[in-house]
């Protein structure tokens, strides 16, 4: 039997699933670029996706773990200002 050829979105599912060092380093180095050319302070980044999300009634799940019992269950949003 062939083995299948994984695609590279398969390859990254399966080395994140395996714990990776050497991706898990890289998808955060990818992240931090992106904070760093966005030309925003790291909290007005983290502010304006969690607006983005908002803006498109993204699933709960997609809202970051530490703002879901503000944002998904309508807390009080003071804890947001310690981002």
């Amino acid at each position: 039997m062939a083995k299948k050829t994984l695609s590279k979105h398969e390859k990254t599912l399966v080395g994140l699933s395996r714990g990776e060092p050497e991706l898990i380093d890289s998808l955060l180095q990818i992240q931090l670029d992106n904070i760093e050319s966005s030309g925003l302070d790291p909290k007005t980044h983290a502010l304006t996706r969690i607006a983005a999300l908002i803006a498109i009634d993204a699933a709960p799940v997609s809202v970051p773990v530490r703002f879901r019992p503000t944002i998904v269950e309508g807390q009080d949003a003071s804890p947001l200002g310690e981002i």
